[in-house]
């Protein structure tokens, strides 16, 4: 039995499909194997040489994780029926994750989807992990341009060393899309957080308004509207500083605070 071109076109397609889906596992799995190296590595250091040894291998591995994810998220979003940013956050998450999976600690990979269908931009968040406290962060925006998913603007470590996690802040003045980025220090008995809100033009990404070190920091998000919490100082006695922020397509402005003594 013959096929008709139509079926031989749909067969071809589908081996192009599960050949690009192999590539992009390739790429991640990469990733993932370099990760996996550096657990096992930590947890065989016996001396000060081998710390140092593994430091080195750190500096000269993280480039190329870096890379590697790269390669696997425009594989993954230029050859496969993405229809979430859900699906791209959990094949992330699994390249980052080198342990079992803790309940409530998702805070290593975030996708928020920017623009309409059937094109949308992707802002993809995330950690790479290489240390009980460090790690360095990436935050990049994929999107379609002559035909195909490319980064189109990315920054290297704006976070380092912490959890990270992101969310819709809206349109700025010009239409720009914005997002919020927050997280605590990895390993800080300070608490200490980090906000910031990042607008993307089309080609760049511009920090519009950050908060950085905030000892014992909490932040709440309401539509509109960014609570934080934060003390005044490293230890007791210390006062509680509570500040509210108006989220408008004209920025983010300070509308109202408060303070209460801690003891």
């Amino acid at each position: 039995m013959r096929l008709k071109p139509r079926g031989l076109a749909g067969v071809t397609w589908v081996i192009c499909c599960l050949c690009s889906l192999m590539q992009s596992q390739t790429q991640f799995d990469k990733a993932h194997s370099l990760l996996s190296q550096m657990a096992r590595q930590r947890l065989e250091i016996k001396s000060d040489a081998d710390r140092e040894r593994l430091a080195k291998e750190i500096s000269s591995s993280l480039p190329m994780i870096e890379a590697a994810i790269g390669a696997g998220l425009l594989d993954l979003v230029n050859t496969t029926h993405v229809s979430s940013p859900d699906q791209i956050r959990e094949r992330l998450a699994a390249t980052l994750r080198t342990g079992p999976e803790t309940a409530g600690q998702n805070m290593d990979a975030c996708v928020l989807s920017v623009g309409t269908q059937p094109n949308p931009s992707y802002v993809v968040a995330y950690v790479i992990p290489y240390c009980a406290a460090c790690g360095r962060s990436w935050i990049g925006v994929l999107a379609y341009r002559e035909r195909e998913y490319h980064i189109v603007a990315s920054l290297a470590d704006p976070f380092p060393n912490q959890e990270i996690a992101a969310v819709s802040a809206g349109l700025g003045p010009d239409g720009a899309p914005r997002f919020l980025i927050y997280g605590t220090l990895w390993g800080d008995p300070h608490n200490r957080l980090n906000v910031a809100v990042f607008s993307f033009d089309g080609d760049k990404l511009l920090r519009v308004w950050s908060r950085s070190d905030l000892p014992q920091g909490r932040i709440q998000l309401q539509p509109g509207k960014i609570i934080l919490s934060f003390w005044s100082g490293l230890r007791l006695p210390a006062t509680e500083r509570t500040e509210d922020y108006s989220v408008t397509p004209e920025g983010i402005q300070l509308i109202g605070s408060s303070e209460r003594a801690v003891r």
